[in-house]
Order: C-alpha cells, then sequence, then structure tokens
C-alpha cells in the first residue's frame, strides 16, 4: 500500500445523458472526443489518466499546480466548441494506491465539488486554491463553504478562471513515476450498455474482491433534479435493494433505515457503523427519455476502500434485466455466490415504459403509507395495469395496497377504489396476488401478498404457512415477509418461532419503528410487560406520533402503573391520525379500565358517528364494551367483526385487552371457528 498526497481532478460532460437520449450516436461520438481531448492533456501536465466511465474521467497529478493548469488547458480548447462542453472540479488530498488501484477520501470529495463547477467551469477545494493563490494566471473566486454529501465538515470551494501556463518539461523527469507506459484504463462502449472499472489506473490489473456479508445501498442520486424523476430514481434505489435482498446470508438493509441518509453530510464509514454494515453502495440514476442510466460504486466502510464501480446506459424497457445485472455484479465483487433460485428467477420481460413510470409513482406513494397516498397509489397501479395487463408488478401493488394497508388501521372514506368491508378488500387483494404470481411465479412479492390473504381474508392458517416459506425463499432478506410471517406465528401462538424472524427483520431494517412495535407487541403478548415497555419506549424515541404505538402493548400496560402515560401516547396518535376509530377504540378501552368510563362512551358516540362515511372496525366498538364490562354488546359487536372478516379478530387469542371476556364461553365458540388457539 503506498499513500500520496495528490491532486485529483474530475471531468463530466454536460448534457451527456439528455444527448443520449435524443441522439445515441451524437453521444458515443462527444465521449469519444471527450476522453481524446482530456487524456492527452493530462498526460502533457505529468498527470495520470486513471480512468473514464460514461461522460466523467478521473486522473491524478502530483502538484495542484499541475492540475489547476491541466483544467484551465481543457477548458481553453472548448471555449468554442459548441456540442462538447465539461464541468471539472480539483481537489488536493491523500490517495491510496494499492493493487493499481486509487481511493481515499479525497477522491470522493473531487467527485462531489465538480458538481458544484458550471458548464464549462472549473471548481477547487480550499487546499488547491490555497496552493495556486500566488500565480499570476489563475484567477479565483470563492464560492464560499459547501456542504458536500457524505463529507464530515464543510469545505471551502472556489471558482477558477484563467490561462494555462505551458507544463514545466523540466520537472518531468521527477515526475515520472506518475506514468506507466502502454497502461490504458478499460473502456467498455457499447450502443446499450456502457460499463466502466472506476479508479483502477490499470486495465490489466486484476480486480481483488472482497468477502462481505452486510451492506446498506443508500439512496440513489437524481442529477436532473427534476420532480418527476424522483419516483424513477426512488424506484430504482428500492429494486436494487430487493434484487440483493434475494441474496440468501448478505444482509442487506431495507430502504426504510437508509432513506433518513438521503441527504446527509455523514461520512460513508460513520454511516455504516451506525447501520451497523460492512459495506456501503451509492451511485445516482438518471431517465431521459426512453434511456436509462445507472452509475453505482461498492465502498467498503472497513477500510474506505472504493473495491468496483460500473455505469451501465439501457433502454428503461431492459430496466428489469439491468437491475438484476447489478445485483449480480455486486454480488460477485463481494464473493458471494448467486443461488440457482436467484439465477433461474432472472428476468428478461421487456417493460411497457409507459407503464413502469406509472408503477413506480405508485410504488412511491404505497411506501408514503399515509391515507390520501394510499389513494394515489391505486390510481397509479390501475394506471399501471391498463397500460400493460401483462406487468406483474402494477397487479402485486394492488394486492399489497389492499390486504396491508387495513393492517396499519387507517379509515379511509369508502369509494370506488376504497371497499365498505375488509371481506371486500381481501377479495380484490386475492385477485391481484393470483394474477401477480400467474404472470410470474418467482415474486416473492406476491407470494408474500397470497400469504396475507390466506391469513387476514381466508383464515387458512397452513396454506399462508405455505406461502410464507414459498416468499421468504424467493426474497430471504425483505424484512417485511418476516415480520408478517412472525405475525401468523404468534397467532398460532408458536412465539419462539417468531421471535427470530423479527429480530432478522430488525436486522435487516434497523430505524422501522413498526418492527420495533411488533417486538415490543411480542414481549407483550408473552407477558413479558417490562420488555415490551423498553421496545416501545425506543420506538416513541424513533416517531413518537407513529399509531402504532397503540394496539396491543398500550392496552397491555392500561391498569399498571403505566397507564397514563399510555393514554398520553394514544393521544398523541389521535393529533396524528384524527378519526381513527382503531385508535380510539384503544384509548376508550385505556379511560374505562382507569375509572373514566365517561370519556370512554364519548369517544365510543365518536366512533359510531363515523359509521356510513369509511368502514368503522366493529372490533374497535367491541374494545370498548369490552373495558365497560358490557360483555353482550362486545360479543354482538365481535360477531359482526367475523362476518366482515375483520383483521383485528385475530388478535382475540393474543392481545391482554381481551381478558375479561375469556372466561365467557362464546369467547372459546369463536376462537374455535377462527380456528386460532387462545388458552
Amino acid at each position: 500500500m503506498e499513500r500520496k498526497l495528490a491532486a485529483i481532478l474530475f471531468t463530466d460532460i454536460v448534457g451527456y445523458t439528455v444527448l443520449m437520449g435524443r441522439d445515441e450516436v451524437a453521444g458515443r461520438r462527444v465521449r469519444a472526443r471527450h476522453e481524446a481531448l482530456v487524456r492527452p492533456l493530462v498526460a502533457r501536465y505529468h498527470g495520470r489518466w486513471v480512468e473514464e466511465k460514461g461522460d466523467e474521467s478521473l486522473s491524478i497529478f502530483p502538484s495542484a499546480l499541475d492540475a489547476v493548469n491541466c483544467a484551465l488547458a481543457i477548458q481553453a480548447q472548448l471555449e468554442r466548441d459548441d456540442e462538447l462542453s465539461v464541468r471539472i472540479g480539483v481537489h488536493l488530498g491523500d490517495v491510496t494506491l494499492e493493487a493499481g488501484r486509487v481511493y481515499g477520501d479525497g477522491v470522493n470529495v473531487a467527485s462531489r465539488i465538480r458538481a458544484l463547477a458550471q458548464p464549462g467551469g472549473i471548481a477547487v477545494s480550499g487546499p488547491v486554491g490555497d496552493s495556486i493563490k500566488n500565480q499570476a494566471n489563475v484567477e479565483s473566486a470563492s464560492l464560499g463553504e459547501q456542504t458536500l454529501k457524505h463529507v464530515a465538515e464543510p469545505i471551502l470551494v472556489y471558482s477558477l478562471t484563467g490561462t494555462a501556463a505551458p507544463p514545466a518539461d523540466a520537472a518531468a523527469g521527477s515526475r515520472s513515476s506518475w506514468r506507466r507506459p502502454g497502461v490504458a484504463a478499460a473502456i467498455l462502449v457499447g450502443a446499450a450498455v456502457t460499463a466502466a472499472i472506476i479508479w483502477w489506473p490499470a486495465a490489466d490489473t486484476a480486480v481483488e474482491t472482497t468477502s462481505i456479508r452486510s451492506l446498506a445501498v443508500l439512496p440513489l442520486d437524481d442529477p436532473s433534479n427534476e420532480p418527476e424523476q424522483k419516483y424513477f430514481t426512488f424506484g430504482m434505489t428500492e429494486a436494487l435493494i430487493a434484487e440483493l435482498g434475494k441474496l440468501d446470508g448478505l444482509r442487506v438493509i431495507s430502504r426504510t433505515s437508509v432513506t433518513p441518509y438521503e441527504e446527509t453530510s455523514l461520512p460513508l464509514g460513520q454511516i455504516a457503523a451506525e447501520l451497523g454494515v460492512e459495506a456501503v453502495i451509492e451511485g445516482s440514476v438518471m431517465r431521459v427519455g426512453e434511456q436509462v442510466r445507472i452509475t453505482v460504486q461498492l465502498i467498503d466502510a472497513r477500510s474506505d476502500a472504493h473495491l468496483w464501480a460500473e455505469s451501465y446506459e439501457r433502454d428503461l424497457s431492459d430496466v428489469l434485466a439491468l437491475q438484476e445485472e447489478v445485483a449480480r455484479a455486486i454480488a460477485e465483487q463481494i464473493q458471494f455466490e448467486v443461488s440457482p433460485l436467484a439465477r433461474s428467477s432472472a428476468s428478461t420481460r421487456k417493460l411497457n415504459p409507459e407503464a413502469h413510470i406509472a408503477y413506480l409513482k405508485g410504488y412511491y406513494f404505497q411506501m408514503k403509507r399515509t391515507r390520501s397516498d394510499t389513494l394515489k397509489a391505486i390510481s397509479y397501479f390501475q394506471e399501471a395495469i391498463r397500460l400493460d395487463p401483462e406487468n406483474p408488478l402494477g397487479y402485486s401493488g394492488m394486492a399489497d395496497e389492499y390486504s396491508c394497508a387495513p393492517t396499519h388501521s387507517w379509515s379511509i372514506p369508502t369509494s370506488e377504489q376504497w371497499p365498505s368491508v375488509p371481506r371486500e378488500m381481501i377479495g380484490r387483494a386475492r385477485e391481484n396476488s393470483l394474477k401477480a404470481v400467474a404472470l410470474d411465479p418467482r415474486s416473492g412479492a406476491a407470494r408474500n401478498s397470497i400469504a396475507l390473504v390466506r391469513t387476514f381474508g381466508d383464515w387458512d392458517w397452513p396454506g399462508a404457512e405455505a406461502e410464507f416459506h414459498k416468499a421468504l425463499e424467493l426474497t430471504p432478506g425483505r424484512a417485511w415477509a418476516h415480520t408478517t410471517y412472525a405475525h401468523l406465528l404468534s397467532m398460532l401462538h408458536r412465539f419462539d418461532e417468531a421471535l427470530p424472524h423479527l429480530e432478522k427483520a430488525r436486522s435487516l431494517d434497523p430505524l422501522r419503528v413498526e418492527v420495533i412495535m411488533d417486538l415490543a407487541a411480542l414481549h407483550t403478548w408473552r407477558g413479558e410487560l417490562e420488555k415490551a415497555y423498553d421496545w416501545w419506549q425506543e420506538a416513541r424515541e424513533i416517531d413518537p406520533g407513529y399509531p402504532g404505538l397503540h394496539q396491543s402493548v398500550i392496552t397491555g400496560f392500561c391498569g399498571t402503573d403505566v397507564h397514563e402515560e399510555a393514554i398520553a401516547a394514544l393521544k398523541g396518535a389521535t393529533t396524528k391520525y384524527p378519526n381513527d376509530p382503531p385508535v380510539m377504540g384503544e384509548l376508550a378501552f385505556c379511560h374505562a379500565v382507569s375509572g373514566q368510563p365517561e370519556i370512554a362512551r364519548d369517544l365510543l358516540k365518536q366512533i359510531e358517528a363515523q359509521a356510513g362515511t369509511m368502514y368503522v372496525s366493529p372490533v374497535s366498538r367491541a374494545v370498548v364494551y369490552a373495558g365497560l364490562g358490557e360483555l353482550d354488546l362486545a360479543f354482538a359487536a365481535l360477531e359482526q367483526g367475523f362476518t366482515e372478516r375483520d383483521f383485528l379478530l385475530l388478535y382475540l387469542g393474543l392481545d391482554p385487552t381481551w381478558k375479561s371476556l375469556r372466561a365467557d364461553p362464546r369467547y372459546a365458540d369463536l376462537m374455535e371457528r377462527i380456528g386460532l388457539p387462545w388458552s
């Protein structure tokens, strides 16, 4: 390993992706001209050309002055060029050369600074500006301190103009160690795909792989900053996580837990430490017309080594194959064998671009998980199906929305999109999930949707478990599959089997409050209230207003010395999600068992007043009656819930809420008809 203080120069072609989308031949011509211009100038100013990837190039120099003069020479030659324009960024910092590689924080900083340059301009860091401030041929203007992504401290940045000084030929001999004759960077150019290895000075240097068993895919950057682009970028990030999550034994952090790092300037090493992973994937994705360009890089967080990177350009119709190709390439770099099952599930299906964009919009709103966004998601999934009825993604999205959304206790006004009772919702989920599986039998998401239908709608416990097994076999790294299966196992009172699945989900999605609350609920159901309370407090620290902070956990505390705290948490949930019958029912129960029946009855009236405009769970009324000791009314409401296939009924054998009913023979009869244990 060799460390050097080097000047790092990055260039990129302005408007390249737009040009490729409009005229691929012209785009390849401009890229070739870019290399033909920049590479000789780098050599002339005693630099080392490291590589070109797509529209970008990386070079290193033994001095900041050489790098700046090279940058000025490049821009001078392009001053009157109507077709080719570049941005240039220069930074002075330590780089490490090992086995032909060049990496280090300086490389990341130079890349970020380049993005601050104007088209046809040069941006440099403070150390570079300080090194050349006395040069008569260079003028600088401060851009102030800039906060750069994944750079811990703000960095002073300058914009440079001037006239390039000729290279100091006398110094060339002393700098000859920077150059190795006959060595060229790897450049692969094709009509459909461009791939290049980044930060390797020599194409003939073998790539040294590293064994990695945990990683995080950070939210991909959107270079365009266009509003429509956010859906595509979001979808591509999630798709890459999902593809890597198919690799059994590789721990890939879920999207929920990486999203908080989207705009952070924390160093990658710190992000990796907080998420508990060995490596990080970062990059960018852009869609222009029917063309997609994705650039990804793999960084070993333990050593800050940039292990690998590639850029790809494909037609939007080939994006599924592209996602799988990128995931397989990453698996190869970390010495991870792709299983025959994962290989057999590889997709060769072409996409309808408009339908796929509609699906991505639906998925974007689905993941926001609010009442209004649920309806937006359904509309976009319906549009995706209309545009491409043979694409399973739209059906899978619809199935997830109808099978999962009701479990989040969202009261959505009844409409054509949103049925009035759970039985109808489950029917739509069943129809769409079966269609998705028929079109793609290897879809783990669709299998998980069928498992949810079998659980919450059909009450077919063996059938549900079989589908969960299929889903987990296809997507072992999907946290949602582990949590939903854990719910089924808990309903069957197989708590010891459920706990490892929740712990797995927590390792995959450490910041997701729902997973933490599921752990709290599991301990509540086991009667371990002290452990449940600790998990509940951890969830509150992440999201104090999360509505799922209620349910069996809080009602388990009611009647104990923390019931006032439970009531306060439920009031916070009703503030964030007003008029939500399940939340209001739990709050009314807590008031009832805490000696405040008047407040409980007032809340019950508010719950009943909503019937007719939205689905009001009979179980939400039953829990209030149970708290008030009015058992006949409680059982009548539970019977209505049985008829309507209300999912809340399935927790009857778990929640401490119902302990006042368990001595009644009507309770045993109801549980036998549901088919779940209750003792």
